[in-house]
């Protein structure tokens, strides 16, 4: 019992030294206060499992085997597995890290969380001491399998993610925004520098296709400037689509139904029975209602017109003033002439802030936007011509994340559908490469 109770106290703190960054081993006086035992007799614990090769020294210290690099290297067949190996296992706590930050856990709580997180990846390291051909198997398994990548491009970010051919994320890359309307240089830059990081740690040669949906794809020729500028980069077949082809699959697990996306910009896109249509999408001077540049747009809008009948400035449009450090409304004009969507929709936060204060502007300007979503989904609606129950997916932190927006929204569908399902599910657009990859690679 007092070995197995050493030997638990020496693995958990040099799982936490691994996950921190750097194993230095665990003293015989750390483990003595932890059970409470004596020194001499953690000593003689610490000999009988270095005699069972569960643990060795380092620096005069008892460690872990599957915790140590060197042992890695020494048992696997090449350098280059055990780099390939390692850097999946720092991939995997980065994307961990990522995620649980987003959440909002703080620095200890994170690294708290990651020590079980990652236990999973690191048992497989114990392995080595007993089976090199099953920690060959584990190498292949991370490094060898085929993947099909999705990329979802909007105006203010970038992500790309790969799928093994089960559905199941092993790959992951982030970037600025991918829709090259914003600006086509740095769009396309950052459509490519987001599958390198999403590949950084996969095997080039087994990703079997490219899914790339961005916003703005289908303005002009420039599905054909992406799918070109990617197919110099990458060696994989590329199909290029609009970022609610790509969601509309993700939300819809490949089903039909409608999805109606409101971010930066706005659209609604929806297939039935092997049609396919759209409406809305056509971009901040002729579309984009209900999304977060046009709400904010409203905002600025009201501002001016505020100024020209002689009104008092707003509270709204004080905010807006103190959110950009601006004094003059004249040098508001200046920001919305000289901005791109990305930079003016990032007001919008401003609006819901003094909507939640009850400022009536703000509200009525977030309610229109809940109905001119629901105004081009009910075109999607009609012109598909869905029989009985329809699904409607919606997306994009205007639409789920305010309330006001999605309560109007819903409203306003009730009066213009009789049964409908809403499904807001928080994935990735990218997930919908996946269940592409299914319909086009014929994948079971």
């Amino acid at each position: 019992m007092r070995q197995e109770a050493v030997y638990d106290v020496v693995k958990d703190e040099c799982r936490k030294q691994f996950i921190l960054g750097g194993v230095k081993g665990v003293s015989a006086s750390q483990v003595a206060e932890k059970l409470n035992m004596h020194r001499s007799n953690v000593a003689r614990e610490f000999k009988k499992l270095l005699d069972m090769k569960l643990l060795y020294k380092r620096e005069g210290r008892p460690v872990l085997y599957y915790v140590d690099s060197s042992v890695i290297e020494f048992d696997l067949k090449t350098h280059k597995d055990m780099g390939s190996l390692l850097n999946n296992i720092d991939g995997f706590i980065e994307r961990k890290t990522e995620v649980l930050a987003n959440k909002g856990f703080r620095e200890d709580e994170i690294k708290n969380k990651l020590i079980y997180e990652v236990e999973g990846y690191i048992d497989k390291y114990f392995q080595i001491a007993s089976s090199r051909n099953e920690m060959q198997n584990i190498v292949k398994e991370l490094i060898g399998v085929e993947y099909v990548i999705g990329v979802d491009g909007g105006g203010t970010k970038t992500e790309a993610i790969a799928y093994n051919l089960q559905g199941e994320e092993i790959g992951r890359g982030y970037s600025g925004f991918g829709n090259i309307v914003v600006d086509r240089e740095e769009g396309l830059k950052n459509i490519e520098i987001a599958i390198l990081k999403c590949m950084k740690n996969l095997d080039e040669t087994k990703c079997v296709h490219i899914y790339a949906g961005l916003a703005g794809a289908e303005t002009g020729n420039n599905k054909g400037v992406i799918k070109s500028y990617l197919s110099e980069r990458f060696p994989v077949s590329i199909t290029v689509v609009s970022d609610a082809d790509l969601a509309i699959n993700a939300l819809l697990k490949g089903e039909d139904g409608i999805l109606t996306i409101s971010g930066t910009g706005s659209i609604s896109y929806g297939k039935y029975k092997g049609k396919m249509v759209r409406a809305g999408g056509w971009g901040n001077i002729l579309g984009d209602e209900g999304s977060g540049y046009h709400i904010a747009i409203e905002a600025l809008r009201k501002m001016v017109k505020d100024k020209d009948t002689g009104l008092e400035i707003s509270n709204l449009s004080k905010a807006l003033l103190n959110e950009l450090n601006m004094d003059s409304i004249k040098d508001a004009v200046k920001f919305v002439y000289g901005s791109n969507k990305g930079e003016i929709a990032a007001l919008v936060p401003v609006i819901v802030d003094e909507a939640m204060k009850g400022e009536s502007s703000a509200i009525e300007i977030l309610e229109q936007a809940g109905k001119d979503l629901a105004e081009i989904t009910f075109k999607v609606y009609k012109l598909l011509e869905i029989e009985g129950e329809a699904k409607l997916a919606v997306k994009g932190s205007i639409i789920t994340k305010i309330s006001i927006v999605k309560d109007s929204f819903v409203k306003t569908m009730k009066s213009y559908i009789e049964k409908f399902t809403i499904i807001d599910d928080e994935v990735s657009s990218a997930e919908g490469a996946y269940y592409m990859a299914v319909k086009d690679l014929s994948i079971k």
